[in-house]
């Protein structure tokens, strides 16, 4: 969602940069993403197998959404990159989506 328009953000924050500087601050961005959902894909795969698939799916959704409200506010590259990596802590959802379909669908899909 934010890839297609991240390099314009970069570039309102940082003026002066040149496209290379600028395609690589928006790669550590994503890169933040990525880092958080790789750790917490464990952390809510463990959640919903204790407490549920429909919580950890709903928390999930929640946090998208707070976040992604916080991103679109970040003032500064830290900001943004912090903000981005809580968003893939609170989003560690596919490993859930996955395993939820895996028991709603029959064998045969």
């Amino acid at each position: 969602m934010t890839v297609p328009y991240l390099p314009f953000l970069v570039h309102d924050l940082f003026p002066d940069l040149e496209d290379s500087s600028i395609g690589l601050r928006s790669g550590l961005v994503e890169a933040c993403y990525q880092v958080g959902q790789a750790i917490a894909s464990y952390l809510w795969g463990g959640f919903s197998d204790v407490h549920g698939r429909r919580p950890a799916l709903l928390m999930g959704l929640f946090g998208t959404a707070v976040s992604t409200v916080a991103f679109g506010m970040s003032k500064s590259f830290v900001m943004l990159c912090t903000v981005r990596g809580i968003w893939g802590l609170l989003n560690g959802n596919i490993g859930v989506c996955k395993t939820t379909l895996s028991e709603v669908l029959p064998l045969e899909h």
